[in-house]
């Protein structure tokens, strides 16, 4: 029901879903998250370790929201993975929060990785958009989290701040 209420989200949004068909397939039990791909998505076994329903079905909704936009994002733009994603991470970090505001869910995830960044920038971190992963991936830094989902999630919220949800 989650992921026919997303894909309606998307559908409306967009009037097609890039593929024929979408794959959702369980990841390990230990990790976190999952990721997508293509028409694929692989969501990890976590959803069991919530203290309530609640929360179990939050997260489920949150990263069903975020890899369904991924399935656009990553068709359309095809990043070239020199530099971070952030194009593709900010499009869908923000589809998935508008997604949230409009069931008036809030949103904790995006809001960290948010967080996350603007701690980064305060620390005088470099959180340039156009550093080569090669460079970041050498250093101790977490760079996925701070530039390619926190600064581009930052970017998306001013961008629909300065021309409006409707126009972005």
């Amino acid at each position: 029901d989650t992921t026919k209420d997303v894909l309606l989200f998307y559908y409306k949004k967009f009037g097609f879903f890039p593929y024929k068909q979408i794959s959702i397939l369980p990841g390990n039990s230990f990790t976190k998250g999952g990721y997508a791909d293509n028409n694929l998505i692989v969501l990890h076994e976590t959803i069991n370790s919530f203290k309530s329903q609640e929360e179990s079905e939050k997260y489920l909704r949150w990263y069903l929201a975020n890899y369904i936009g991924a399935q656009y994002f990553g068709y359309y733009l095809g990043e070239s993975g020199e530099f971070p994603g952030w194009i593709t991470s900010g499009a869908t970090l923000y589809l998935s929060s508008v997604h949230f505001k409009e069931k008036n869910i809030t949103n904790e995830i995006y809001n960290g990785f948010i967080n996350q960044y603007l701690n980064a920038a305060k620390a005088n971190f470099n959180t340039l958009v156009l550093q080569p992963v090669d460079e970041l991936k050498q250093t101790n830094f977490d760079w996925e989290n701070i530039i390619e989902k926190g600064k581009s999630a930052d970017i998306f919220k001013m961008l629909e701040y300065v021309v409006g949800r409707k126009t972005l």
